[in-house]
């Protein structure tokens, strides 16, 4: 996959990168806060990270996935506004208008959502959508998810990296990479 293509055209901070599992993302809220992985192959940068810089200045959000089916094309997810908040709310999640190229917002589930680890559950659903049993990883979920990119690598929907279309109930769990990306408006 060629990641440099796509790091060229949107010059900013990658804040979330995947490629092939090597860095478990079922961790707690403090190291979701604080970051962690290897900055040259998968990592979280840091809830706190993002709220910081989001905060100085508006920012814009693109999100590339790639899947077992493609060669080197992603399909991307478009934000015209990116925002963090504080962890005193969460790190409730604010985003601008989309384009991208799926006809269906994915995020637009999660947009105003609060950060969720299993260690701190602030989702709208009865059980905690971050917990093992269910969609194990930190994520600004809803009730739970449409689209959940720090699930565990190469599993099937109940706990991989997955996209799901509300709508007609459509799912694709055959996610290879992903690269999550800030950049200054």
């Amino acid at each position: 996959m060629n990641h440099s293509k796509f790091t060229a055209k949107m010059v900013g901070c990658c804040f979330r990168s995947e490629v092939g599992g090597s860095v478990s993302f079922y961790e707690t809220w403090n190291n979701y806060r604080d970051g962690f992985g290897d900055l040259n192959s998968s990592f979280w940068l840091g809830n706190e990270k993002l709220h910081v810089i989001s905060a100085q200045r508006d920012h814009q959000l693109r999100i590339d996935i790639w899947f077992n089916n493609t060669n080197d094309d992603s399909s991307y997810l478009h934000y015209n506004l990116f925002r963090v908040s504080s962890e005193a709310t969460q790190y409730e999640i604010t985003l601008g208008s989309y384009t991208g190229s799926y006809e269906y917002d994915y995020m637009d589930y999660h947009r105003d959502m609060k950060f969720s680890t299993y260690d701190q559950d602030n989702d709208l659903a009865n059980q905690n959508c971050a917990s093992t049993s269910y969609h194990p990883g930190g994520w600004w979920f809803n009730a739970c998810h449409a689209i959940m990119l720090n699930g565990i690598y190469g599993n099937p929907w109940d706990t991989g990296i997955c996209l799901f279309q509300r709508i007609t109930r459509d799912k694709n769990c055959s996610v290879v990479a992903v690269d999550m990306k800030m950049k200054p408006l």
